[in-house]
């Protein structure tokens, strides 16, 4: 894992378990093992941080959506006529546990449900 790469990853750690609102630059930086300023060889801000992690989780979604053969989109329903109920199991079976287990998702999830109250643009996200 690159630096970029570890910066996402703690940052995303501490926007799940503080909320994005209450995690500095500072405090990724040192989850990181660098200084503040270094941080910023990678990033703009904390904003684009935030941006990146969002990307990240999108990108795993639709990396599970592929390889449950889902629409891209949920306004296409008719593909689930032709499943067999034991189908649409697995299917709610398979995006059940990457919700809960997977880490991206997993603290995603944790960091929409704290800032939600706190940022209207976050509650945006989680609606």
């Amino acid at each position: 894992m690159n630096t970029k790469e570890k910066i996402l990853s703690e940052a995303l750690k501490l926007f799940a378990q503080k909320g994005y609102s209450d995690v500095y630059v500072k405090d990724i930086a040192m989850m990181v093992n660098i200084k503040a300023p270094s941080l910023y060889k990678h990033f703009k801000n904390k904003q684009e941080i935030f941006d990146s992690c969002i990307k990240t989780f999108y990108e795993n979604m639709s990396k599970k959506r592929n390889t449950l053969l889902l629409p891209k989109n949920s306004v296409n329903n008719e593909i689930y006529l032709h499943k067999s109920r034991m189908d649409i199991i697995h299917i709610a079976q398979e995006l059940f546990e990457f919700y809960l287990l997977d880490e991206i998702a997993s603290n995603f999830r944790k960091m929409l449900l704290i800032d939600r109250y706190k940022d209207r643009n976050i509650n945006r996200l989680y609606e």
